[in-house]
């Protein structure tokens, strides 16, 4: 994708976002007109002492592709505001890597909204969906 592909989404992971989309250490695997496809990596400071991943770490990454997907079409990082979450918690993570599926369900001028599906990375069974509305600038 011209102007806004994996590198660049990195990037603002790495770089620009919040300290808790910082924190959890998001990785971009790729960069679509369909959406975006990140994978957060299990790590015991993301989880209670049972080794469940918390529900906060999960909505945050949720999120986290959302924002990503609603830039990409723009080829660039769009500034914007979450203005209403959505999260259903299908199954709970135990000690295992998700990959985040986040997709743009329309795009408006003004707003966006958008959906999110965090799948196991070892089974590809769907653990949480997730939908927002974003307040674009």
């Amino acid at each position: 994708m011209a102007g806004f592909g994996v590198t660049e989404a990195q990037a603002f992971l790495d770089d620009r976002a919040g300290l808790w989309l910082g924190e959890l250490r998001l990785v971009v695997d790729a960069v679509t007109d369909d959406g975006v496809m990140v994978r957060l990596r299990y790590r015991d400071p993301l989880a209670s002492a049972d080794g469940r991943v918390g529900p906060s770490a999960l909505g945050a990454a949720a999120e986290g592709a959302m924002a990503l997907a609603i830039s990409a079409p723009s080829g660039k990082v769009r500034a914007m505001r979450l203005v209403d979450q959505t999260t259903n918690f299908i199954r709970a993570v135990e000690r295992s890597d998700v990959v985040v599926a986040g997709r743009v369900v329309r795009l408006g001028k003004s707003i966006a909204f958008a959906a999110a599906e965090i799948r196991l990375v070892s089974t590809n069974e769907l653990v949480v969906r997730c939908t927002g509305t974003y307040a674009l600038a």
